[in-house]
């Protein structure tokens, strides 16, 4: 946990007119890593990039306008970085970024055809209480999948990676109601 300022002076600054702070962490195969920023002066903006630079996910917005989170399964070893950001050019102030990380399932699930799956208690559990179920499936360059998650019981969210841990697509509601 650490607790960080965005300042005019003290911060690295986007072309884009943000500042943001950047932290480096590692990883490895195996872990969940949550990362969480929140502040009571500025809506939150996190991105995380490889240790090439190359940026893996951002997020704007957690449930509230000034907390952000990225979840993230890593697929190989190294250092990864966190730039804590804001939304809007030259938003100023105090912010916290946790860091959790923890292991995630040992076996994901193969994914064929459809699958009927409750999420329980002994599923795997993020930092942040949601529980989780992690499936792979097996693509080809330019082939087409559709993937759909509904739940009469949750607000369903899915993820779509490659095998370098890049999220190729996420989706929250599009299906409708609650359903990704």
């Amino acid at each position: 946990q650490v607790s960080g300022n965005l300042t005019d002076s003290g911060s690295a600054q986007w072309s884009t007119g943000q500042y943001f702070n950047a932290y480096q962490f590692e990883a490895e195969p195996g872990q969940a890593i949550s990362i969480v920023m929140r502040s009571q002066q500025f809506n939150t903006y996190l991105w995380l990039l490889d240790n090439q630079g190359k940026v893996i996910t951002v997020n704007d917005d957690k449930r509230e306008q000034t907390a952000s989170e990225i979840i993230f399964f890593p697929f190989t070893s190294g250092n990864y970085f966190i730039a804590a950001s804001s939304s809007l050019p030259m938003e100023k102030g105090g912010y916290e970024l946790i860091l959790k990380t923890t292991h995630q399932p040992t076996q994901a699930k193969v994914l064929s055809g459809t699958v009927s799956e409750k999420l329980e208690t002994a599923d795997f559990q993020l930092s942040t209480g949601q529980y989780l179920d992690v499936y792979t499936f097996q693509g080809e360059m330019d082939e087409r999948v559709s993937i759909g998650l509904s739940s009469s019981e949750f607000d369903s969210y899915l993820r779509i990676m490659d095998s370098a841990g890049n999220v190729l697509r996420q989706d929250d509601d599009s299906a409708g109601d609650e359903d990704a």
